[in-house]
């Protein structure tokens, strides 16, 4: 199987990247050459174009996090059928990503899909060194769910001890989930883009930045920066910006952070610095 591959770079390799590419689309054998020029690549193994892709990435030295969404069920996911099964698991869909829905992740049934159909059927699709784990801030909108998500990143990592942890955001169950997790991902720290007006804004969130804050002086760890920005054409005084006011924060927390930017259509687009 794919995902019985020989190990990676492991946490020493995430611990000291200084490069980091984020993007979900559908990958060209082409785009290989290009990927490889980044220390970690978090990429959706969904649309892997074969499971050489990721293998070959690895072997060039990038650490490969494999995307997975463990607070909404995705509707082309190819656990979708089974959720149907349990119609109960649903909270509502996501009114800014059609075909995303907000999963009650106090249920043990969506809880056993991603422990045991899920990651490995993302490990049959190629290699990987670690999971990056999206939406754990559903719990923002849907307090009771807190227990259910602790409990899901503390199962993810009992029985996939050999995997690197990186959640993104989950500010409100950072604290708790701490012991478990080798980096953070911390999606629009300086801009992002709203989905109500369909342009790209500056973000400032003083409270999630202290609760990193205190964190990192618990826990020494990479934080993996994605914000968002216009692509096409790209906004360079945006993105530089944000890569400035970047480093001032890593400064600030005293540690390392690695940066990256890309448009709401995850794109992968390549930065003058």
């Amino acid at each position: 199987m794919a995902g019985c591959a020989a190990p990676g770079p492991g946490r020493e390799a995430l611990a000291g990247a200084s490069s980091y590419l984020n993007t979900y689309g559908d990958y060209q054998a082409s785009d290989l050459v290009e990927f490889e020029k980044y220390d970690v690549a978090a990429l959706d193994p969904y649309d892997y174009p074969d499971e050489k892709f990721p293998a070959a990435l690895r072997d060039s030295g990038t650490t490969v996090l494999a995307y997975i969404d463990i607070g909404e069920a995705e509707e082309f996911r190819d656990y979708w059928p089974e959720v149907l099964k349990h119609p109960g698991m649903l909270i509502g869909e996501n009114p800014d990503w059609q075909g995303d829905w907000f999963a009650d992740v106090n249920n043990p049934e969506w809880r056993r899909i991603i422990l045991e159909s899920e990651i490995s059927r993302l490990r049959s699709m190629g290699p990987m060194d670690g999971l990056c784990m999206d939406m754990l801030d559903t719990v923002d909108d849907y307090p009771r769910l807190k227990p259910g998500m602790v409990r899901l990143v503390r199962e993810i990592r009992a029985k996939y001890p050999g995997l690197l942890l990186v959640p993104n955001r989950g500010f409100a169950v950072l604290d708790e989930i701490l012991p478990y997790i080798d980096a953070f991902k911390y999606e629009d720290l300086s801009s992002g883009y709203d989905a109500k007006t369909g342009k790209y804004v500056a973000t400032r969130d003083r409270a999630d930045q202290d609760t990193l804050a205190r964190a990192l002086a618990r826990k020494d760890m990479p934080v993996l920066v994605l914000d968002h920005v216009a692509t096409s054409p790209p906004d360079l005084k945006m993105a530089r910006a944000d890569y400035d006011r970047c480093k001032k924060v890593a400064a600030e927390m005293h540690a390392h952070f690695v940066w990256y930017a890309n448009s709401v259509e995850q794109d992968h687009p390549r930065w003058p610095w």
